[in-house]
């Protein structure tokens, strides 16, 4: 059977919100020396900017978000660009982080997907799940946000599920 989920808020909200803590304590070890502060200072701006257009990305879809994902890029990419020898660590934990977001958020909305129904007068269990789209997160920052960016703006996935009897 072909079923079609739709992201709640709760989903959205949960996947931001896994993303707060881990983000804060791993970036600590990346950017651990007192003159780093100013770096961690953009970071945290980048990534307001990242969550802003995830959030208008759920809300209002891609076209109307598209200008808060550019400003997003713009800022992770000055961010990086800026970074000198510690880029490379702050364009892994981006796109970590990123990856973090994409699996709770598929996760959320997997959850939605019923483990038994009842047809007729008996039940059936749910025995495989099957995906009928993908997100491909790369080794680019700029792909994988754009690939995190659609997937929320689209909140929704397709999933073939099987059932049979218990």
């Amino acid at each position: 059977m072909e079923i079609k989920i739709t992201a709640s808020r709760s989903v959205f909200e949960e996947a931001i919100a896994t993303l707060e803590t881990p983000m804060l304590s791993r970036t600590f070890s990346v950017l651990s020396a007192p003159t780093e502060a100013a770096l961690f200072g953009r970071l945290n701006e980048a990534w307001d900017w990242i969550k802003k257009a995830l959030g208008k990305a759920y809300d209002h879809g891609a076209e109307e978000a598209k200008q808060f994902f550019d400003e997003a890029w713009t800022n992770v990419e000055e961010l990086i660009t800026g970074a000198g020898d510690k880029a490379k660590e702050l364009k892994d934990l981006i796109l970590e982080q990123l990856q973090v977001y994409q699996a709770k958020f598929m996760e959320g909305m997997l959850k939605q997907v019923r483990a038994e129904i009842s047809v007729g007068g008996g039940t059936l269990q749910l025995t495989q799940v099957q995906l009928s789209q993908k997100v491909a997160m790369s080794g680019s920052l700029k792909a994988s946000l754009a690939e995190v960016f659609n997937m929320t703006s689209n909140g929704e996935i397709l999933v073939n599920a099987t059932y049979s009897t218990k």
